[in-house]
């Protein structure tokens, strides 16, 4: 199995191969506590955004919140 992140224009910047049992590549836990949200919400967002759009649109929002704070 591969894991390609895609750049602008769907042009591959890097691909790992990776073993079929090794799903750590990712943390989402940490990535979820450090964007501020439940974990359930973010696999949520993923899976109807995508990642890099999810991840995007929780980092412009806890930039909002940290500024209106």
């Amino acid at each position: 199995m591969r894991l390609q992140l895609l750049g602008v224009g769907s042009v591959p910047v890097l691909t790992l191969p990776i073993k079929d049992d090794d799903d750590s590549i990712i943390n989402l836990s940490a990535l979820a506590r450090w964007l501020d949200m439940k974990r359930t919400t973010l696999f949520d967002h993923i899976q109807a955004k995508g990642l890099e759009t999810a991840i995007r649109e929780a980092a412009i929002a806890k930039r909002m919140k940290k500024l209106n704070t």
